[in-house]
């Protein structure tokens, strides 16, 4: 299943579990607030699920992102975006199915994705980049593992992690 191990699965069952989590009533509070999550954007950064080739007037997604970008690069971004990942509007754009950084391009102006994308074809993730994460030792710090929770609150932790 491609529900966890690509990227655009893993934001879509994201987007399912935080849908079924908002649909609770103990979760009717925003996590500002110290509720439960409710929204993806809660729990990742700021992504949007795009295909190459789609027209940007008529596709849901394009039209989503594109007033992101827009809310972004004007100084009004979404309460879910920390302001201090806003300063240069910078996004990715990422290959659903690429890893270690394969075929990733960093923009901040909209045509240059438009360009990009036009000479691509398939699905790829536009996410709004972390303009100031957090360092160790000067550099970013990734950890990429597997983590289970059953609804017990049992973890189950797969051991092929890598930093």
């Amino acid at each position: 299943s491609d529900a966890l191990v690509t990227k655009d699965g893993l934001l879509r069952s994201l987007n399912a579990a935080m849908v079924s989590a908002a649909a609770r009533p103990s979760s009717a509070r925003d996590v500002a607030s110290g509720g439960a999550p409710t929204h993806v954007f809660d729990v990742c950064p700021t992504t949007f699920l795009v295909r190459a080739g789609q027209r940007v007037d008529t596709d849901s997604a394009w039209q989503e992102f594109a007033r992101r970008f827009r809310d972004v690069g004007a100084g009004r971004p979404a309460l879910r975006m920390p302001l201090k990942h806003c300063a240069a509007n910078l996004w990715a754009l990422k290959p659903v199915r690429g890893a270690g950084g394969s075929g990733v391009r960093v923009f901040s102006d909209m045509h240059v994705l438009m360009a990009a994308l036009r000479r691509r074809e398939g699905s790829y993730l536009v996410q709004k980049l972390v303009e100031r994460p957090l360092l160790v030792d000067g550099r970013k710090a990734t950890i990429h593992t597997f983590l289970l929770v059953t609804d017990t609150l049992d973890a189950y932790v797969w051991r092929g992690a890598y930093a």
